[in-house]
C-alpha cells in the first residue's frame, strides 16, 4: 500500500480536447531551449566520489526533492580549466549508438478499413516492436483485428546518409495470435498485436518497463516516426517535457498526424510512453502540448484486465509478462487486487493507482550482509526498499546500527519517513537478530510484549527438557528472539475498521539437529498464539522468514493448533512464510505471493502468484537473497470487528512456566 501523496491531479481527458485532422495529431514547437536532465542511470557505488554526488544530485532532482538550481549547485565542478557556459546541452556519444537501437525498431504502419470513429478509409501510423513479434502502437492506429489484419508494417523507411531512400522490409501482423486494445476514446489508446514473422531478428526491440518516474522535468522527451507517412523523422530538439501525472507525459516535442503509436523515450533513450496525441496546454506559455500515455499506466490497465474474468484476460497476461521494472508509483505488485467502480477505463486506472487502502505490501529479506558493512551498504538496501514500495519489511540477521542508516537514507534521500524497531533492541551492535521496518504514512507498528509465560517459552534452553527423552538439541531453543509486533494501517480499509495484524520474525539458522529444533520452535509458538487468542487479542498472524525449512511440513503442524486457519508458501532457497487468518473474521480476502513463493500449503483459493511481478534487477548484484514479498489485499466486510482486548501479565514461577511447556512439546501440541 505505497503511499500516493504526491500523486498530481489528474488531467481532464476527453475525446473533444484532441485536435487536428485524425482528431489525435497536431504540430507543436515551443521555440523555447531547455536545460537536459537525462534519466539517472543506477548509482556505481565503485565511481569516484565526485561522479557519485552527481549522479545522486540528479536522482534527488527527479525524484522532486531538490530543486533545479540545487540540483546544479550539488552537481558542480570543483575547479579546472573548463566551464559550461549557460545551459549545458552535450550528451555521451553512446547517446546516438542508444539512438539507432529504438530507431531500427521503430515502422511505419499502413492500413485501411473502418477506424475508430466508423469511418472508412485508408490511414498511416508508427509503432515499433517490444517483443520478437510483437507491435505496439495505439488504438486509433489499429482500432480491430480487421484493421490489424490489413495493416503492413514497413521497417527502414528512412533516407540514407546521401539522401538516398534505404531499403525496406515489411512484415504483416496475426491479429488472430495476440491482439488487445483500449479505446481512444475512454481508455488508454494502445494496441499490441502479433507479428507474423520474427522482425525483432533483423531491427531489435525497445524493452518496455513499468517505470512511473522515468522521465524528469524539463527533460527531452525524444521521439521516433513516421509524420504523415513520410520517411522516418526524430524529434529530439526544443522537446522539454512540461508536464506530467501518473497516466500521461506533456512535451514540446514536434509530431505530426501519422506519429501516432511512437515511442517517446528519455535521453537514455529508455522507452517512457506511448504518442498519442494533441492536447490544450495547461502550462503557461504553450497553447498546445503533445502528449504520451506512460507505459507504466498502461501496465497497471493490463494488470486489471489480466484479472477481469474477460475474454482478453489471457492476451492481457501474455502482453503484461513482456514488462520489466517495478511501477514508483504502484509498488512490486502494481494494481492486483485493487477494485474501481468507475465506469470509464481511464479512470479506473486512476482509481487504482490510488487505491492504496485496499492492501498491505509486506517483505521478508535476509540482509545478513548489511550488519558489519553498513555505512558502504545502507543506500542499496533503501534502493531496494524505496523501489518496491512496500509498506513493512522485516529485516532478517540486521543491527539496530544497520537499519538506523538505512533509515537515515530513506529520509535524506527518498524523502520517506519510516520508523523501525528491532526483535532484540539490546543487543551489541555486531549481533545479528531480526528488525521490523514500517512505512509511517501507511501503517503504525510497534514492539508488544508477549507477556508471561510466554516470554519465558521464549527463553527456554534444551536441557530445560532433558527428561523428555527427545532428539538432540543443544542450546537455546531460538537462537535469535521471536518478537511480537502489532500493526495497523492508519487509513480505514472500510468504514470504521482498519486493518490490525501481528508480525513473527522468526529465523532458525540451520544446524544438525534442525529438524527437531524448529518442531519445539512451532510448538512453543502455537502455544503463544493460541494464549494471546484465549486472552482476547484475536487478529490475523504472520510468522515468517529465512526459515531454512519447508513450512509446509510436518515441522509446522503444530501452528494449526493456535485457532487459526493457516495457510503457507515458500521459496525453495529463501524462506517461508505462514499466513494465520482467523475464520469469519479477517479482513484479508487474497494474498498476491511473489513468483519465486510457488510452492504454497493450504492456500489453493487463498494465494495468487503474481507471475508478472518483477524484482529490480540489481538486486541480484548486492544480495544471494531475493526478498520473499506478499500482498494483503482486503475483500469483503467480516462478519464482525477484530476483538480489541488487551493482555494481562501474569508473573508465575519458572518452574510452573516450564511445566506447561513440557506438557505442550512432549504431547501433540494441543493446549
Amino acid at each position: 500500500m505505497p503511499s500516493t501523496d504526491f500523486l498530481r491531479p489528474n488531467a481532464p481527458f476527453a475525446a473533444d480536447q484532441f485536435t487536428a485532422e485524425s482528431g489525435f495529431e497536431s504540430f507543436s514547437s515551443s521555440g523555447v531551449e531547455g536545460v537536459a536532465t537525462p534519466s539517472v542511470p543506477e548509482l556505481d557505488p565503485a565511481a569516484p566520489a565526485d561522479e557519485a554526488q552527481v549522479h545522486r544530485a540528479r536522482d534527488l532532482f527527479i525524484r522532486g526533492v531538490l530543486t533545479e538550481d540545487q540540483m546544479r549547485e550539488a552537481s558542480a565542478s570543483v575547479g579546472g580549466f573548463e566551464a559550461i557556459i549557460g545551459k549545458a546541452d552535450y550528451l555521451p556519444a553512446s547517446f546516438l549508438e542508444q539512438g539507432v537501437v529504438v530507431s531500427r525498431a521503430t515502422c511505419l504502419i499502413s492500413t485501411r478499413g473502418t477506424d475508430y470513429l466508423g469511418r472508412s478509409g485508408a490511414w498511416t501510423g508508427t509503432g515499433f516492436i517490444i517483443a520478437p513479434n510483437v507491435l505496439v502502437t495505439n488504438n486509433h492506429v489499429l482500432n480491430s483485428r480487421a484493421t490489424a489484419a490489413a495493416a503492413e508494417c514497413t521497417f527502414n523507411f528512412q533516407t540514407t546518409p546521401s539522401g538516398q531512400p534505404a531499403r525496406t522490409k515489411a512484415f504483416r501482423l496475426r491479429p488472430d495470435a495476440l491482439f488487445i486494445t483500449s479505446s481512444a476514446l475512454d481508455g488508454l489508446d494502445y494496441s499490441f498485436v502479433a507479428f507474423e514473422g520474427d522482425p525483432a531478428a533483423e531491427f531489435g526491440s525497445v524493452p518496455i518497463k513499468r517505470s512511473a518516474f522515468a522521465i524528469a522535468p524539463s527533460e527531452y522527451a525524444n521521439i521516433v516516426s513516421h509524420p504523415d507517412g513520410r520517411p522516418k523523422l526524430v524529434s529530439i530538439k526544443e522537446n522539454e517535457v512540461k508536464w506530467q501525472d501518473e497516466l500521461v507525459v506533456h512535451y514540446a516535442s514536434d509530431t505530426e498526424p501519422g506519429s501516432s503509436g511512437a515511442p517517446v523515450s528519455n535521453n537514455n533513450w529508455q522507452l517512457v510512453a506511448l504518442h498519442h496525441a494533441s492536447k490544450r496546454s495547461q502550462v503557461p506559455g504553450f497553447e498546445i502540448l503533445n502528449e504520451g500515455i506512460k507505459f507504466s499506466a498502461i501496465a497497471a490497465d493490463l494488470e486489471r484486465r489480466s484479472r477481469d474474468g474477460s475474454g482478453d484476460a489471457p492476451n492481457a497476461r501474455k502482453v503484461l509478462s513482456l514488462f520489466g521494472g517495478t511501477d514508483e508509483l504502484a509498488g512490486f505488485f502494481g494494481v492486483l487486487g485493487r477494485a474501481s467502480g468507475n465506469e470509464s477505463n481511464l479512470e479506473r486506472v486512476v482509481d487504482t493507482y490510488q487505491g492504496t487502502e485496499q492492501d498491505i505490501d509486506v517483505g521478508l529479506w535476509n540482509v545478513e550482509w548489511l550488519t558489519n558493512r553498513y555505512e558502504a551498504k545502507a543506500a542499496q538496501v533503501a534502493q531496494v526498499i524505496f523501489d518496491m514500495k512496500l509498506d513493512v519489511w522485516c529485516l532478517e540477521e540486521s543491527s539496530p546500527n544497520g537499519v538506523q542508516a538505512v533509515v537515515e537514507v530513506l529520509k535524506d534521500t527518498y524523502g520517506l519517513n519510516f520508523e523501525w524497531g528491532a526483535a532484540e533492541p539490546d543487543s551489541a551492535d555486531g549481533k545479528q537478530s531480526c528488525t521490523m521496518l514500517w512505512n509511517a504514512s501507511t501503517v503504525t507498528g510497534e514492539k508488544v510484549e508477549w507477556g508471561e509465560p510466554i516470554e519465558t517459552w521464549l527463553n527456554t534452553h534444551s536441557r530445560d527438557f532433558d527428561d523428555l527423552g527427545l532428539e538432540a538439541v543443544h542450546g537455546r531453543i531460538f537462537d535469535r528472539y521471536p518478537a511480537l509486533f502489532r500493526f495497523r494501517t492508519v487509513q480505514e480499509v472500510r468504514p470504521g475498521h482498519t486493518l490490525d495484524f501481528h508480525v513473527i520474525p522468526l529465523h532458525l539458522k540451520a544446524m544438525d539437529e534442525g529438524s527437531p529444533r524448529r518442531r519445539m520452535a512451532s510448538k512453543i509458538i502455537a502455544a503463544a498464539i493460541n494464549r494471546r487468542i484465549q486472552d482476547g487479542i484475536g487478529t490475523d498472524y504472520i510468522v515468517g522468514g529465512d526459515l531454512n525449512a519447508e513450512i509446509a511440513s510436518e515441522d509446522f503442524a503444530a501452528l494449526s493448533e493456535g485457532g487459526l486457519v493457516p495457510i503457507s508458501a515458500r521459496d525453495e532457497r529463501d524462506g517461508a512464510f505462514t499466513y494465520l487468518k482467523q475464520p469469519h473474521l479477517s479482513l484479508i480476502d487474497h494474498i498476491y505471493l511473489s513468483p519465486n513463493l510457488g510452492n504454497t500449503h493450504g492456500g489453493d483459493n487463498f494465494f495468487i502468484v503474481a507471475a508478472e511481478s518483477r524484482y529490480p534487477g540489481y538486486i541480484q548484484n548486492i544480495s544471494d537473497h531475493r526478498p520473499i514479498v506478499f500482498r494483503m489485499s482486503m475483500g469483503g466486510s467480516p462478519e464482525s470487528a477484530s476483538a480489541k482486548g488487551s493482555t494481562a501479565p501474569v508473573d508465575p514461577k519458572r518452574a510452573e512456566a516450564l511445566a506447561q511447556l513440557r506438557k505442550l512439546i512432549g504431547s501433540n501440541g494441543k493446549s
